[in-house]
């Protein structure tokens, strides 16, 4: 994507986030619905809009609503464009932010049970020579870590 389609995707996100936020009447299309990115084709005649949904409603529901309010969406953004033909805008859900909160607590569950295993191992075990060995070895990859910082 050149310069110009990457301008006009930033504008396109721009003005469709706030005519979400501010401008929409229809009852499905409520909570939290942000504009993630704009997906332009090479003429820019059609723009995929893709968009996060955290509401109380399905995200159907919510798809539902935005797919009728399009017409209204669309004139928006023609009338804020300053280009000969305003894109067709299509909308779809955008999993990526879903998929982040559950990498995220995936990675908070496994480093919880790291901690309950590590408080619930035995004294005669902390004392080990074995311990002694992995206790060396996380100061040196500690060490080495700050070097390379």
């Amino acid at each position: 994507m050149n310069v110009r389609h990457e301008k006009i995707a930033a504008q396109i996100r721009r003005i469709v986030g706030t005519v979400l936020q501010r401008d929409m009447a229809d009852p499905r299309v409520a909570g939290l619905i942000s504009v993630t990115h704009v997906d332009l084709t090479p003429n820019m005649r059609e723009a995929r809009i893709y968009v996060s949904v955290l509401s109380d409603l399905p995200e159907s529901t919510v798809m539902q609503g935005l797919v009728s309010s399009q017409k209204h969406v669309q004139q928006r953004v023609a009338e804020s464009l300053a280009i000969k033909f305003a894109p067709r805008l299509s909308f779809h859900i955008d999993h990526a932010l879903k998929r982040q909160n559950e990498v995220l607590t995936m990675l908070n569950q496994v480093a919880q049970s790291e901690v309950k295993e590590s408080e619930s191992k035995p004294a005669a075990e902390e004392h080990s020579p074995n311990s002694a060995r992995q206790k060396r070895s996380k100061a040196k990859n500690v060490n080495e870590a700050k070097e390379v910082i």
